[in-house]
């Protein structure tokens, strides 16, 4: 009866914590195993967690990053961008892209560069301020416009082994990859 009673209070107190927000998913990468990293609550902690079941050590892959810093990290990299776009706002459209496709009938190993075509949605960055007032006008975005706006600035962001401590933030093991389009745009 005492099990019940604390598995009854264990499920009652997880569902009363609010649910927490991860405005990366689906970005951020493993380079340890090459799967997706997902929202995780750790304790009190927010993190994004390598979700492989098996990784490039025995076992299960751990390799994990804080959330709130690492969100930071890329919105500091986004704004950066939309600073660099100018005031005229970036076009949102098909853009041909350098991708890798496997052969018919070949191994994992063999692949062919292909042009693949990378569609973002026009509206993602509807209403998203570019050039100097970027920054101020980020701030006043929902979580929701900003994790819609942060899929279509980035292609993928991947974290590597970290180098420091484990309590300090390390930002030399994140790649913010931006989608091509940024060059053109910034080039104009």
């Amino acid at each position: 009866m005492r099990e019940l009673r604390q598995t009854l209070a264990q499920a009652a107190a997880a569902a009363s914590r609010p649910r927490q927000s991860y405005p990366l998913t689906g970005l951020v990468q493993c380079t340890a195993c090459g799967h997706h990293m997902v929202g995780e609550v750790i304790g009190d902690y927010r993190t994004y967690a390598c979700g492989s079941k098996s990784g490039a050590v025995q076992g299960r892959c751990t390799r994990h990053i804080a959330a709130q810093s690492l969100e930071a990290f890329v919105e500091e990299a986004a704004i950066r961008i939309l600073e660099a776009i100018g005031p005229g706002g970036l076009a949102v459209a098909p853009v041909a892209v350098p991708g890798f496709a496997a052969l018919p009938g070949d191994g994992p190993s063999d692949r062919a560069t292909q042009l693949a075509i990378a569609v973002r949605p026009v509206d993602a960055l509807d209403g998203v301020v570019t050039g100097p007032m970027a920054r101020f006008a980020w701030r006043r975005l929902s979580l929701e416009r900003k994790a819609a706006a942060l899929s279509v600035l980035f292609r993928v962001i991947r974290i590597g082994p970290s180098s420091t401590a484990r309590s300090v933030f390390d930002p030399t093991r994140i790649d913010a990859v931006p989608h091509p389009f940024h060059g053109a745009a910034e080039q104009r």
